[in-house]
């Protein structure tokens, strides 16, 4: 496993520029070209989850990851509207899992429930959402599915500017909810309420891992080469696959947000 530390505080550290990051992209790119060829040739199933605060980035990750691969064998699915009524919660989310040779890549997935239980954490209904995932979870992993969960975090400062600035935009301030408006006031609860999920959903099969999204061009290229660095597909330069594993740690009950 290949990373790069930098004693610098990352708090400290300029925001990427567009210039750097889409050069440093393109390398990672081919490399995420080679790995789906790997899952094709394969009869591979992969499913990357990417949750996270209001305005973390989970859209533009998933567009980062996607957007020049072949949507033949690459499919995304944007964070659930509602929740299906079904006599078992999962079994919305069984047609959309990959066939073999193929990727998914899920806004939020089936942890849409862990955001809208919130102010239930704890509870009875809760404790069985999450006991359901980690079976869910463990059935996938069983028939052979390669699962990766990543957590994008942002802080109270970052979040409440990035949601001012989609108030102000003319498109953007359509596609807030409810929960996103209300996302600053609820900071510290909601933060509680992560911790919880991450803590009860986190397997040695299915692991999460967290990653700081205060700076969005810094996160994707963290994101994407620390998915690359754990899959063995042919052809691999590890060399392109350099991240700031300050971005993007495995999930410990001492991960601060």
């Amino acid at each position: 496993m290949l990373r790069s530390l930098s004693k610098t505080r990352r708090s400290e550290e300029p925001k990427l520029a567009k210039e750097p990051y889409i050069k440093a992209l393109k390398p990672l790119r081919e490399e995420l070209g080679k790995m789906l060829g790997w899952v094709t040739a394969g009869g591979r199933r992969l499913i990357v989850l990417v949750c996270g605060r209001a305005a973390s980035g989970k859209g533009g990750l998933i567009r980062a990851i996607s957007e020049q691969l072949d949507t033949k064998y690459v499919k995304t699915y944007g964070a659930p509207i509602s929740e299906e009524s079904r006599e078992w919660y999962f079994a919305q989310f069984a047609s959309k899992l990959p066939k073999k040779g193929e990727m998914a890549l899920f806004d939020e997935g089936w942890y849409e429930r862990a955001a809208s239980m919130m102010n239930r954490a704890g509870d009875e209904e809760y404790a069985r959402f999450t006991l359901s995932a980690v079976q869910f979870e463990q059935l996938l992993s069983n028939e052979g599915f390669l699962v990766y969960k990543f957590f994008l975090t942002i802080t109270k400062e970052e979040q409440s500017l990035r949601l001012a600035a989609q108030k102000r935009d003319r498109v953007a301030k359509w596609r807030l909810e409810e929960s996103d408006l209300k996302a600053v006031r609820l900071y510290g609860e909601w933060t509680k309420a992560d911790l919880e999920m991450l803590s009860l959903t986190h397997t040695p099969y299915s692991p999460w891992y967290v990653a700081d999204a205060n700076d969005k061009r810094r996160m994707k290229l963290g994101v994407i080469a620390h998915l690359l660095d754990r899959l063995d597909y042919k052809g691999k330069e590890e060399a392109r696959l350099l991240y700031d594993s300050r971005i993007v740690t495995t999930f410990t009950q001492t991960v601060k947000f």
